[in-house]
């Protein structure tokens, strides 16, 4: 919980909204199946994902989570958005790594 004296918040709530959803589009697209994956991975109806992917709205809470658990791209743009830029470094490292891995066993063949 935030003090009540003396808030900051690290971005305005409108680049909160707008870099969400420039992250959602960039991993989904902005299509009807787009907002019906968000809602499955949220519990979200059809118009707050709508408004979600528009970025007239910001998801919160359970729904930001959600969001971030299925997608590195939202997930990368919440950690810039707090300043965690080495954060994001680490995430898509492990991504990196993680996609070697699967490579390799392909290669493989097993």
């Amino acid at each position: 919980m935030l003090p009540k004296a003396g808030r900051f918040l690290p971005v305005s709530p409108e680049d909160y909204t707008a870099t969400i959803a420039a992250a959602l589009v960039n991993h989904l697209g902005d299509s009807h199946r787009a907002v019906k994956t968000i809602g499955r991975w949220t519990g979200a109806c059809e118009r707050t994902a709508t408004n979600w992917l528009n970025g007239e709205a910001g998801p919160r809470g359970h729904h930001l989570l959600g969001l971030v658990a299925h997608s590195d791209e939202t997930l990368a743009a919440f950690l810039m958005l707090a300043g965690r830029r080495q954060a994001v470094s680490s995430t898509r490292l492990f991504a990196l790594r993680d996609e070697a891995e699967r490579f390799v066993r392909l290669v493989d063949g097993s």
